[in-house]
């Protein structure tokens, strides 16, 4: 009995092993390590990173943006694994290039990374305020270099995170007398 019992230990540790050394290979140190290794294996533009902009850290996850090298704004999910961070789910923005947005123009595309987190882009100076399904999203002016028509154009990246965001999320821009300037549904996209 004993001898069967330490078969089948034997047998799941050896059976277990490709799955912890993977783990492993795939970790890293710090978040930051993870985004730019997983970035390096990259093939496609869109998952390159150019420039970091800004993170945000919820318990075992952090949630980078980034410029990528096709010039529009990536989101990628950092986890803490077994043995440390890695790289997972990653979502562009939209096809479009930052400096291709005009001035007063909201994104078109608004994005959705797992139902948690919302992110898009506005060039309006108009806009202080964003709310997801109530919840005030960040906003961050993208303080790079911008290559435009309109050297006045301030291009701000905006992100909100919730693990209780509805199906349908309504999204409201708001001025400084908290007055709507617009509002739109938000449309799910599926990441690398």
């Amino acid at each position: 009995m004993k001898y069967k019992r330490f078969k089948l230990a034997l047998l799941l540790l050896v059976g277990a092993l490709p799955f912890f050394i993977s783990e492993y290979l795939v970790s890293y140190s710090h978040p930051i390590d993870a985004l730019m290794n997983s970035s390096l294996k990259q093939t496609d533009e869109l998952y390159q990173v150019k420039q970091v902009i800004g993170s945000s850290k919820r318990n075992d996850e952090v949630i980078f943006f980034y410029l990528n090298n096709d010039e529009s704004i990536t989101a990628a999910v950092v986890t803490k694994g077994l043995f440390g961070w890695k790289s997972g789910l990653q979502v562009t923005a939209s096809s479009r290039k930052i400096s291709d947005l005009e001035t007063d123009q909201f994104t078109t595309s608004h994005i959705t990374v797992s139902n948690r987190v919302k992110f898009g882009l506005i060039a309006s100076t108009d806009i202080t305020d964003i709310r997801v399904d109530e919840e005030q999203a960040t906003i961050l002016p993208l303080d790079f270099d911008v290559s435009s028509s309109s050297p006045e154009k301030t291009i701000k990246l905006w992100y909100a995170i919730s693990d209780h965001f509805s199906q349908n999320s309504k999204l409201e821009f708001l001025n400084a007398q908290g007055e709507m300037l617009k509002d739109a549904a938000i449309r799910e996209v599926r990441g690398n």
